[in-house]
């Protein structure tokens, strides 16, 4: 395991979704994966391992958010979430789930290929198992000045293990992720080969020149 771990802490305006159609068609659906399965209710560990890093408030994005247990996790820890995935099935399991904790979830459901994020519009953005290096960009965009990201998914090392993704291009490079992000203020990097091969950052975005000289 490589671990880098440097002591920083840690930002809305949402425009609305709900009206929007983000969808474009595809042979397979990933609603079918959702129906076939149980799904975890628990919020991934990197989540609830460091929520100490979490604000009190504000705006937090999941990025493939799936059946929404992390952006129930962030809404209990009083953020407003939004959660998008592609799965309809996936997102009414996440509704039902904010129905069950009696939190507020915004949900948007979008094909992240084609998707645009918001410019500075989010504290917090989380994206847990997925990997699209083209979605690098916008998460940079999209996260405020000091907001934190925190992503964590498989890796290339993930192949030497009989189960789970095979696929090299939903596995991340070595340090893909610190490259991605390369000059933000790193809290944790690790890459695991426990069970399964991994690898999470978290990080924060840089702040503004102005804000430094506050």
């Amino acid at each position: 395991m490589l671990l880098v771990d440097a002591r920083c802490l840690l930002v809305f305006r949402w425009p609305a979704f709900r009206s929007l159609n983000h969808l474009t068609p595809k042979p397979l659906s990933w609603n079918d994966r959702y129906r076939d399965k149980p799904t975890p209710t628990k919020a991934c560990q990197i989540l609830t391992e460091f929520s100490a890093v979490l604000p009190a408030s504000g705006r937090a994005l999941d990025i493939a958010c799936g059946a929404g247990r992390n952006c129930v996790y962030l809404a209990e820890r009083g953020l407003h979430a939004v959660g998008v995935d592609r799965s309809s099935v996936a997102l009414e399991q996440g509704r039902e789930l904010a129905r069950r904790k009696q939190v507020t979830v915004e949900w948007v459901q979008a094909d992240l290929q084609n998707f645009a994020l918001p410019p500075a519009a989010f504290d917090i953005i989380v994206c847990t198992y997925y990997r699209d290096p083209t979605i690098y960009a916008r998460i940079r965009e999209s996260l405020q000045p000091r907001g934190i990201l925190f992503y964590e998914t498989y890796s290339l090392e993930q192949l030497g293990f009989e189960t789970g993704p095979k696929n090299p291009a939903h596995l991340l490079g070595p340090n893909e992720l610190l490259l991605a992000f390369a000059g933000w203020d790193v809290i944790l990097y690790r890459e695991m080969f426990i069970d399964r091969g991994t690898a999470a950052l978290i990080a924060r975005k840089p702040a503004t020149k102005d804000q430094r000289q506050l």
